[in-house]
């Protein structure tokens, strides 16, 4: 086998929304949205080893929510990049190799609103990428990401703050503010996001607004300026579904946080803290309260 090519790793981390802001639904039914996206260092990890052509094989060490292999983001990532990008001149691979064996070991909650398995994707495609000497350039793999979800778009940059306009896959890299401790809640919820925005456009009948509410974050932000914008429009739909959610956002804003918020549709809720001291008493606090809830501890301003 060539000697450039090998086994590839990669990290794919979790991210969280600090707002979100949906449209009304189009003719289509398609939501316009407004997200600020930040990457947390709650973290999975992708190994890709080289295979004969036309092998996919997938292991998976975690929680995936019950997707079979072949369902998974991950094998349907490494499938259509095996699919286009043998045909472009820079493919470094040995006669008859053209695969992948892949390994997943899973950390972050699948349905959580994490971005677990979009991020899993745009981890596949990056190391694929890597490992068969980079035939796709950034355009090519977006347009892959994009097929896959839309999501996969920001976790195909290595950008840890990013302005997402449109489904989500239209962004622009915003200057951090500083890394803050994170408590993350991670119910044992599954949130469906198809019937989240079905009860959204239910709750708003003809008061939907055309567009979704725009940020303004131009220049230097600071926690206190994103704070003084964050807005997440599935939670109030969400936590009338699901009280005992609503009962853990409270619970949240009484731990004195920089910004407390659902993020996505749920169902994980995250509170970002001023120090790791205050973190761990709210930590601490919430452990308590909430003993069927899984807490995880985690840092703003991860890259893959």
């Amino acid at each position: 086998m060539d000697e450039r090519i090998g086994t590839v790793r990669r990290w794919a981390p979790a991210k969280v929304n600090l707002s979100l802001s949906v449209g009304a639904a189009d003719d289509s039914g398609y939501h316009e949205i407004e997200t600020l996206f930040a990457t947390l260092d709650l973290t999975d990890e992708i190994e890709v080893v080289p295979a004969l052509a036309g092998t996919i094989e997938l292991s998976v060490d975690g929680d995936v929510g019950g997707v079979t292999p072949e369902e998974n983001l991950v094998y349907r990532a490494a499938s259509r990049f095996l699919q286009d990008a043998p045909s472009l001149g820079d493919w470094i691979a040995p006669p008859g190799v053209s695969g992948a064996v892949i390994s997943l070991s899973k950390t972050i909650p699948p349905g959580g609103g994490l971005g677990g398995g979009s991020s899993d994707a745009a981890a596949t495609l990056l190391a694929l990428n890597e490992m068969y000497g980079s035939p796709l350039g950034s355009r090519e793999l977006l347009s892959l990401g994009r097929e896959l979800g839309a999501d996969v778009a920001f976790f195909l940059t290595p950008w840890p703050l990013a302005l997402g306009r449109g489904r989500g896959d239209e962004l622009a890299p915003l200057s951090p503010p500083p890394a803050a401790s994170v408590v993350l809640a991670l119910p044992p919820i599954h949130v469906s996001t198809a019937e989240a925005y079905r009860r959204l456009d239910h709750a708003r009948g003809d008061r939907a607004p055309s567009a979704p509410v725009r940020l303004d974050l131009d220049g230097a932000l600071d926690w206190d300026r994103i704070a003084g914008q964050s807005r997440n429009d599935f939670e109030p739909v969400v936590h009338e579904w699901y009280p005992e959610l609503r009962e853990l956002f409270v619970a949240f804003q009484e731990t004195d946080p920089l910004l407390a918020r659902m993020s996505g549709s749920g169902a994980a809720h995250f509170g970002v803290y001023g120090s790791g001291e205050a973190a761990q008493r709210a930590h601490a606090v919430l452990a308590v309260a909430f003993p069927e809830v899984r807490f995880v501890r985690a840092h703003t301003g991860a890259s893959a």
